[in-house]
């Protein structure tokens, strides 16, 4: 793991307990400012070019895609080929491996919730791939919150 300090670790620790909190709820929580989260973060995921807790948990083991029901229309198989290689993909980088555009992949990203029979009205837009792939059971919520940073990154 990173060189984290006490503050940042148990940051971290509150984010895998709580992963569908707000970065600042979970900063009251941790009894922490926002940097200190921003920092574990950044230290844990340095080498990364994305820093957000869909990438830790990504590269942590926890999210595991696995195949669903065709999709129409059939271009969304190269999206969600796409996010069950790099589950944790940016925009940019779901459209460099599917070979569209990233503004086509913004836009093709709730045709893929959809088709699956997932509808987010309330949670922000940061979240709601990670709420997705919790619904979906690719997200092992229930794993992680046991095992907590237990385990290496």
């Amino acid at each position: 793991m990173a060189n984290l300090t006490e503050a940042e670790y148990h940051a971290l620790s509150i984010l895998c307990k709580y992963p569908f909190k707000g970065h600042q709820d979970i900063c009251d929580i941790a009894y922490c400012s926002g940097q200190t989260l921003t920092l574990a973060l950044l230290k844990t995921l340095e080498g990364e070019s994305v820093k957000s807790r869909i990438r830790l948990f990504d590269r942590m083991g926890y999210i595991h895609i696995k195949s669903r029901a065709t999709f129409k229309p059939r271009r969304l198989h190269k999206i969600f080929d796409a996010l069950k290689i790099n589950p944790s993909a940016t925009h940019a980088e779901l459209a460099e491996l599917s070979g569209y555009a990233p503004y086509t992949v913004q836009n093709m990203i709730p045709m893929i919730y959809r088709n699956c029979g997932y509808y987010n009205k309330t949670l922000p837009s940061r979240l709601v791939r990670l709420h997705f792939y919790a619904s979906m059971g690719w997200f092992d919520v229930e794993r992680l919150q046991k095992e907590g940073l237990n385990i290496g990154v």
